[in-house]
Order: C-alpha cells, then sequence, then structure tokens
C-alpha cells in the first residue's frame, strides 16, 4: 500500500522526517509489513511516498487497521502539524467469509 506525505510550507530547502508503522488492529508480520525510515525532499519536492507491503493469507479477518507515524521531534527544516502526524490505513480483507457447514 502506498501512503503518500505531503510537504507544505517552503519547498526551497531540503526537509527531512523520519516515520515508522505502528500496529493497531492489524499486526506487523501477519497483516503489512513493518516499516520504518526517513524522508527527505529536495529543494522543490512537493511529495514523498511511504511504501508499505501486504501480506495475504487465507483467513477472514474483516477489516483491521494499522497506523503511519511521523516522528515530529525528528523534523529537519520543516514542521508537522500534530493532527498530520499520523495517518490510519484499513486494510478491507477479499478472503471469504466462513460458513458454517452445519447450519
Amino acid at each position: 500500500v502506498r501512503v503518500t506525505v505531503i510537504r507544505i510550507g517552503t519547498t526551497s530547502g531540503v526537509s527531512s522526517v523520519r516515520y515508522s508503522t505502528a500496529d493497531y488492529s492489524a499486526t506487523a508480520g501477519c497483516s503489512y509489513g513493518r516499516c520504518e525510515g526517513t524522508l527527505v525532499w529536495q529543494p522543490g519536492e512537493l511529495t514523498k511516498n511511504v511504501e508499505i507491503p501486504l501480506i495475504g493469507d487465507e483467513r477472514w479477518a474483516g477489516v483491521v487497521e494499522f497506523e503511519v507515524l511521523l516522528d515530529r521531534e525528528s523534523v529537519e527544516n520543516g514542521f508537522v502539524p500534530r493532527s498530520g502526524s499520523q495517518a490510519r490505513v484499513q486494510l478491507i480483507d477479499d478472503d471469504a467469509f466462513p460458513t458454517n457447514k452445519y447450519a
């Protein structure tokens, strides 16, 4: 899954921020691959993408969620507002709903 991070404000210098994923109802290693790293914008760049691998299985799980977090303390030459420091990602299961064969 791809999460796009948009740079706001001045784009005249190099800017960076660290990111990581965090479990919510989805579990890293089961539903998605845990990710962390640093996004670096060069002068003039507006967007960067965080690519998170999804892990498929044959079990039905309904809708599960995880978060992508921006580390506000790690920002270089920029600002991350509190309201823009996290994004929740919903994974909607495409496996068949289990049935009760005895019903």
